[in-house]
């Protein structure tokens, strides 16, 4: 008897879960093993160029080679002025592509070194966290396999312009790392306010971090109570009472970052979005959405960077009336499983609560794109893990079988997110692969029409781009950025006229699009309509009134009216700007000889 059981002891399952228990309780190897999938699965994003907004927020971005000149903008409302077409007051995001830029230059490859490396740092802090969860620390090391390779993450970690997600839920699991920490200190005032401090920094990469708060409270609720403690309406009430200092500074926080959001910094860009129904309609169809991203979380393939988003025609479609039985009956699931799978309902609701902000019921400009899910799908992975453990450990009474069996099924899982993940980064190698495959899933998006004719016309195609231009102008008439590129493309023909009818098209769709109103400034000046060009500058400069390329020509313009004296005056503001602009230094030497021999 004593031999046989010796012999079980050395088998290969009892070998196996020897090294699994070592694995798991043992952190650097965990996280080495972590971080070496989480580079292998996104090693091959590193040859991308840049796409999709990379263009409005690097490549295409002025001030982003002058990032002295320009820190003053990220605390005032000219920030989206110098922010490449942010949508909203992310001045950390805009920060970091001014300093990788500083760095490095515009090489795509260390923007895209940079968004790795923070998906790995995320994938780290996600373990670090899943490990404080009472129970087997092996889930926390399968949990954050499945969060390493995600398909549904390639979005996020492929575009270099969100990598606002990037930052938003390094600054989340941190914030909320150190409040669980603070509870586990006699004296953790000093961590509290770090805690506080990084939920800041979220918010100001990106909205989604404003659910910190809620999470805190659910991560007591569902953590700190008894074991077999059940969820009521006195026990939520005691956990608030008793926790409502620590939740008092972040309430004060997210207060103070709203009245920043959307009383202080509104970009009037905002203002141009699309309908999508009554508050009382994207309530009644909020199931369907939430499915929309179950879907996305649980059966991540065609994936796609342009949803042409909608809400269903009536209560009783189909996917309307499957949102309503999945939606409901995740909540109500998770409530039968808070004494018993207390991880499972954490992650269901994790899930639930950090999609909030992208609910749409604070109107979005497109309420359903991948990216959203790079924080919510944390709470997918604790889930699945959690299930996957369950069912073998119900299947299984030995811990060796339950790993090995756990084990089997994580690695055909984080199998084929590998492949899908490392197939996914080379649809976005470029601008004309990522959008020949976008335009063939959503025939009806206008911007996926845009786009490609923007990524033909970068290859010289032009005659293929002007096609792409008209079907988004076709699907999408206020489509402002297909008018532009049409003005490029006749600018470049030499048909001006055309050229010009299509900026002030653009312009009439968006008045604060700078690019138009400086190429449509430029047709003018080769028309001879000096005064038609000086008005476009001014209202640029009114705009931005950094732009010193606007002012040097503005200035010209002035001299070619033998208004020396103001062109001086633009020139000498262009060099307050950049000093070292030797264009307008040596237009000021020549108009102020010029001046000279006149007096």
């Amino acid at each position: 008897m004593s031999s046989k059981q010796q012999s079980s002891q050395n088998g290969p399952a009892e070998q196996l879960h020897g090294f699994t228990s070592w694995l798991a309780a043992s952190t650097l190897p965990s996280i080495a093993v972590l971080v070496i999938i989480s580079l292998a699965v996104y090693y091959n994003s590193l040859s991308n160029g840049f796409v999709f907004d990379d263009y409005a927020v690097i490549v295409e971005n002025k001030h982003i080679g002058h990032l002295r000149s320009s820190l003053p903008s990220f605390f005032n409302h000219s920030y989206f002025t110098i922010a490449g077409g942010e949508a909203s007051y992310r001045p950390l995001a805009t920060l970091s592509y001014f300093l990788i830029h500083a760095l490095a230059g515009p090489n795509p490859f260390y923007f895209h070194l940079g968004s790795v490396l923070l998906h790995v740092l995320n994938v780290v802090l996600a373990y670090l966290f899943f490990a404080l969860l009472p129970g087997d620390r092996f889930k926390a090391l399968t949990a954050g396999l499945l969060f390493a390779c995600h398909p549904v993450l390639t979005e996020t970690v492929d575009c270099i312009a969100f990598n606002e997600d990037l930052l938003a839920a390094f600054f989340f699991l941190l914030a909320l790392i150190l409040y669980v920490k603070a509870l586990e200190k006699a004296a953790a005032g000093a961590t509290y306010i770090l805690s506080l401090l990084f939920f800041f920094c979220g918010l100001l990469s990106k909205e989604m971090a404003i659910t910190l708060p809620l999470i805190i409270v659910l991560y007591d609720l569902t953590f700190n109570g008894r074991k077999a403690q059940a969820l009521s309406v006195k026990y939520v009430a005691s956990t608030v009472q008793r926790r409502w200092r620590y939740y008092a500074g972040y309430a004060v926080i997210g207060l103070f970052y709203l009245l920043l959001r959307f009383v202080v910094f509104i970009n009037p860009a905002e203002g141009v979005k699309p309908h999508f129904g009554s508050l009382f309609e994207r309530l009644l169809y909020l199931p369907s959405h939430i499915f929309s991203f179950v879907k996305l979380a649980v059966a991540p393939y065609d994936l796609n960077v342009e949803y042409v988003f909608s809400y269903p025609r009536g209560f009783f479609e189909f996917h309307n009336l499957a949102g309503w039985v999945v939606t409901a009956g995740l909540a109500v699931c998770s409530f039968f499983l808070f004494k018993r799978f207390k991880a499972i309902f954490f992650g269901i609701w994790w899930f639930l609560i950090t999609l909030i902000p992208v609910y749409n019921l604070i109107q979005i400009f497109n309420p359903l794109a991948e990216r959203y899910l790079y924080i919510p799908i944390i709470g997918f992975c604790l889930v699945a893990a959690g299930i996957l453990y369950g069912i073998f450990s119900k299947a299984f009474k030995r811990a060796a079988a339950v790993h090995l069996a756990t084990l089997a099924v994580i690695l055909v899982i984080v199998g084929v997110y590998a492949t899908v993940t490392i197939a996914r980064n080379r649809d976005w190698q470029d601008g004309l692969t990522l959008w020949s495959k976008t335009v063939k899933q959503s025939p009806d998006s206008g911007i996926a029409h845009g786009s490609l004719g923007r990524a033909y016309q970068e290859q010289g195609l032009l005659d293929e781009a002007v096609a792409e231009y008209r079907q988004a102008l076709k699907i999408m008439p206020n489509h402002f950025k297909a008018h532009y590129n049409l003005g490029v493309i006749y600018d470049r023909q030499g048909s001006l006229n055309q050229a010009a009818d299509s900026y002030r098209k653009a312009i009439a769709l968006n008045p604060n699009f700078a690019d138009a109103h400086f190429n449509l400034a430029n047709i003018y000046q080769k028309q001879g309509l000096l005064d038609e060009a000086i008005e476009q500058y001014l209202k640029l400069i009114e705009l931005d009134p950094e732009d010193y390329e606007a002012r040097n020509n503005l200035g010209v313009l002035y001299a070619m009216q033998d208004k020396l004296d103001q062109a001086i005056l633009e020139w000498q503001k262009v060099l307050k700007i950049d000093p070292a602009n030797k264009s307008a230094q040596d237009n000021i030497r020549k108009a102020s000889g010029l001046l000279e021999r006149s007096n």
